[in-house]
């Protein structure tokens, strides 16, 4: 079992209100698990293309649109040369159909991009930058509990990991200090527990440091998508309490409930913004940078 005091911080903003199923509640029927296809989401970002409209009523607006598709690489061996090449290629391939969909829909002559926004090389760098090396993370939260199902996976080593967890934190009013205990589960046990497949959250992870300090930045999939938190842990309290949010957060969550694994289980990225906009981090339900 493990103490650990940490923060948590919103690094960026939510990116999409795209309509998406709601989360399933009930749990399922018991099934063998089987892990799912693995791709990287590459997107012509929404905040950084804009495109003017040249009509005689709206000369000189700038609206934001956007699209994105997955590219998958479960068959690559990142570890291999070759098939990082062909991740790297494939990528390109993507941000290149991705931006020709949106010429596709907003003709170039009509609706020209505005003068530093390069569609197809912005695509393809923020996918690279997706394809750095990150842990891909399944959770499942075990409703109305403190337990939940984790499965992780190396995509460089396609090995995986699975354990059944109980998190929590003693103080309900303090979420910066939360006790954690693992059991590491065989493949059998994993089977076994796959009933547990309600209330999934998806997200890479990422290592960063900064400032001498090392961060886990999460990416959400799936329904949180657009959502990117990082989570910063410290030995002593008193190192806790001295630290400072970093200049890029947008907002420093550790202590709201609604960012706990189990609640945002439980939300789309529609509902999580509303709830941001309720609480006052954002101010409206518009994209923000």
């Amino acid at each position: 079992m493990k103490n650990i005091a940490h923060y948590h911080l919103i690094l960026a903003s939510i990116l999409s209100l795209s309509a998406v199923s709601g989360p399933a509640f009930a749990q399922q029927a018991p099934q063998k698990w089987v892990p799912t296809r693995e791709s990287i989401t590459i997107s012509a970002a929404p905040t950084r293309n804009y495109r003017i409209v040249l009509s005689a009523s709206h000369l000189g607006q700038a609206f934001v649109v956007s699209a994105s598709m997955p590219v998958p690489y479960s068959d690559l061996n990142l570890t291999r040369d070759p098939d990082a090449d062909e991740l790297g290629r494939r990528i390109h391939v993507a941000a290149h159909l991705v931006c020709l969909q949106l010429d596709q829909k907003y003709p170039p002559m009509q609706y020209p991009i505005l003068d530093g926004f390069n569609c197809e090389h912005d695509a393809a760098a923020e996918g690279m930058s997706r394809a750095d090396h990150h842990l891909q993370i399944t959770d499942n939260y075990i409703t109305g509990t403190r337990l939940r199902l984790r499965k992780v996976r190396d995509p460089r080593t396609n090995k995986w990991v699975v354990k059944f967890t109980q998190k929590f934190a003693p103080d309900t009013r303090d979420f910066s200090r939360t006790m954690i205990t693992n059991i590491y589960l065989t493949p059998v046990e994993a089977d076994t527990l796959a009933i547990f497949e309600a209330n999934e959250i998806r997200k890479n992870r990422y290592h960063f440091e900064f400032a001498g300090r090392q961060f886990c930045v999460d990416m959400f999939l799936g329904d949180l998508f657009g959502l990117v938190l990082a989570e910063v842990s410290f030995d002593t309290d008193d190192e806790l309490e001295s630290f400072s949010p970093p200049p890029f957060t947008v907002a420093e969550v550790t202590n709201q409930e609604l960012f706990t694994g189990g609640r945002l289980s439980q939300l789309s990225i529609a509902d999580l913004k509303d709830e941001l906009v309720r609480m006052g981090i954002i101010k409206s339900k518009s994209p923000l940078s």
